[in-house]
């Protein structure tokens, strides 16, 4: 139920970017990514409040059931609002070039997860010799099919290139904290799981504030710019989570979990329009695929990499929160790369 779970996720959410993209000019992309990112927020701060609120009182069980009235209604609301006008694909799908990506991705979320355990080394290289082969069948395939499942030439832009790898690390850094907070919540601080997700909530609040702001300022300023500062200003975040002293205040760690989300809200969606916006919009589909994988993907190995940290010490939760700040950094120098490649804001169709 779990793989139905995720089929069904994967297809919403790969799909909502390129929609907008559709719907709306390019002059206004960044500001309705950014209203885009408010509303992913919105229910990121509400959830964890919820689910919280839910183990505490009720069975796991509820955590899933609860989720049937709003997945209705929004079935219904997709029924009745989304566009009805696309072009059926006339194009055979690439079930080779599917395959094989999810091996790539399947394997090296699996090698890296694998190597907590240090027994089975074996194991681990057994998981990365088949996440290499898959990536490499993967490349062979996109190229040699008249219909891949990715067309190759989008990866020609630089821009986008660089917009969908700044995605990915920011997505480690941001995957590894939203595992490693609520252990140093509970383990360290003591605290209940609903007040744990209440110390969690400034984080998508901070990306409430900010994330339409942001999506104005790259539709009128630079896109690759203001998603730069803005991981600036998530870098600080981090750096601020992983120095907290041995008992904080609620209020200092909420601060601290606020100026990370002002910051991540900051990058979010200029650097979706940046990838949304550098590609044909024929590609637009194929982009807001590329978007969904890179921050699944980044959160997988950021939730890999907190486990591999665990399982060798369980002290390492501070450790686990410097090497979010230092993926992060990696991700500031790759943004930063694309400054001097632009002086205006991409046009798009």
């Amino acid at each position: 139920m779990r793989v139905l779970q995720g089929i069904g996720g994967a297809a919403t959410l790969s799909i909502a970017p390129a929609i907008l993209r559709s719907v709306f000019p390019g002059r206004l992309l960044g500001r309705i990514l950014g209203f885009h990112a408010l509303l992913i927020a919105s229910s990121s701060a509400i959830g964890p409040v919820l689910g919280g609120t839910i183990l505490h009182t009720l069975s796991w069980q509820w955590l899933f059931a609860i989720n049937i009235l709003p997945g209705t209604l929004a079935l219904l609301l997709a029924v009745r609002a989304l566009p009805r006008d696309a072009i059926r694909m006339q194009a055979p799908f690439d079930t080779v070039g599917a395959i094989l990506s999810a091996l790539l991705l399947g394997s090296t979320i699996m090698a890296a997860n694998s190597l907590q355990n240090a027994i089975s080394q074996f194991g681990s290289l057994c998981w990365m010799a088949l996440a290499a082969l898959s990536g490499m069948a993967f490349i062979w395939q996109i190229r040699r099919t008249g219909h891949p499942l990715l067309p190759p030439s989008m990866f020609k832009n630089e821009r986008f290139t660089l917009a969908a790898f700044t995605s990915m690390v920011a997505f480690v850094s941001q995957g590894i904290t939203f595992i490693a907070l609520p252990f140093l919540f509970q383990s360290e601080y003591g605290y209940s799981p609903v007040v744990s997700a209440l110390l969690f909530t400034p984080w998508p609040l901070g990306i409430v504030l900010i994330a339409p702001h942001a999506g104005r300022w790259a539709d009128t300023i630079s896109a690759p710019a203001i998603s730069t500062l803005g991981l600036v200003i998530f870098v600080v975040g981090l750096i601020l989570l992983a120095t907290l002293p041995a008992r904080p205040s609620m209020w200092d760690i909420c601060l601290r979990s606020l100026v990370c989300g002002i910051g991540f809200g900051c990058f979010q969606s200029p650097n979706n329009r940046e990838m949304l916006s550098n590609v044909i919009r024929e590609h637009a589909s194929y982009a807001s695929g590329v978007l969904s994988i890179m921050r699944t993907f980044g959160q997988c190995l950021g939730a890999a990499a907190v486990a591999v940290l665990l399982a060798a010490d369980e002290r390492s939760i501070h450790v686990a929160l410097w090497s979010a700040a230092a993926a992060s950094a990696v991700s500031v120098v790759v943004s930063a790369s694309r400054l001097r490649k632009i002086t205006h804001p991409a046009e798009t169709g």
